[in-house]
Formats: C-alpha cells, sequence, structure tokens
C-alpha cells in the first residue's frame, strides 16, 4: 500500500506540467490539421509509451518512484535507462511538443521549451550530484555510457 501511495504521489508533477501548465496558458484546444497535427500525435503518443515504460522500470528494478520526494532504492541501468539516463523527462518533452504540434500553440511550445531547460539545469546541477553521493563511482561511469536525453541504441 505504502509503494501504491508513493506511485500516486509522483503523478503529481508530470500532471501538473503535461496538462494542468497548459491548461492554464492556451485557451483554445481545437486540434490543427495537417501534417503538423499528425506529427504531434505521434510524437505524443511516443512520449507517452516512454514515460509508462520508464516508470515500470523504475518501480521493477529501483524500488522507488521517479519522484524526488520518493527515490528509487537502487541505481537503475537496465531497459531503457541502459540507453537514456532521463526516459521520463525525454518523453514529456516529446509529449508537450506534440501538444503544441496538435493544437499549433505558441504557449505550449514555449512552455515545452522552458520545461527541458528547467529539467536540463535541475538534473545537471541538482540531481546528478546526489546521484554521485548516493552511488559512488557507479553513477559516474553510467552517466559516461549513456546519454542523458536523447536514447543511444547502438554500441559503442
Amino acid at each position: 500500500m505504502k509503494i501504491l501511495l508513493k506511485q500516486l504521489s509522483s503523478l503529481v508533477l508530470p500532471a501538473a506540467a503535461l496538462i494542468g501548465i497548459p491548461l492554464c496558458i492556451e485557451s483554445d484546444f481545437t486540434p490543427g490539421s495537417g501534417t503538423a497535427a499528425y506529427a504531434g500525435m505521434i510524437m505524443g503518443g511516443a512520449g507517452l509509451v516512454l514515460m509508462v515504460i520508464s516508470v515500470g522500470t523504475m518501480v521493477r528494478f529501483g524500488r522507488g518512484t521517479l519522484a524526488p520526494w520518493a527515490p528509487a532504492e537502487h541505481l537503475v541501468t537496465q531497459g531503457i535507462y541502459s540507453k537514456v539516463r532521463n526516459p521520463m523527462i525525454t518523453g514529456a518533452v516529446m509529449i508537450l511538443v506534440g501538444e503544441a504540434l496538435v493544437f499549433q500553440s505558441i504557449p505550449i511550445a514555449l512552455w515545452a521549451l522552458l520545461f527541458f531547460i528547467t529539467n536540463t539545469v535541475y538534473i545537471r546541477y541538482v540531481e546528478e550530484p546526489i546521484l554521485c553521493r548516493r552511488f559512488p563511482g557507479i553513477y559516474a561511469q553510467y552517466a559516461q555510457r549513456v546519454p542523458r536525453w536523447i536514447p543511444r541504441f547502438r554500441q559503442s
């Protein structure tokens, strides 16, 4: 029950970022038509799949959540985390860009950019130093091997 509550509480940030803020900054949610709208649907759908895979992998191997207040007990380097260090944020940015394309929304596009920049700064200067202290040596090796944002599917 405790892990379920932690999992549910970890949905607060993604819900706010992907639904709440777009609802506050965009007044017209009429879907556009054409190639951009279809590309947005594909990108948003792929981002959602990436987020679901990320959460499932974190729960299964990390025994925790993606939320800072209920972190994983173990460093997760399996599954999608062997290809990209921050798949949840990558998926969220894909969803926001998808929303911007579907609704042809400059405010949501700007929010996607701000979301990406904010997370880049937070992860680089707050989260990664914490992970280096929690998992000495192991996290640094992992960070050298696996890219932060864009998955690497070929072995180097």
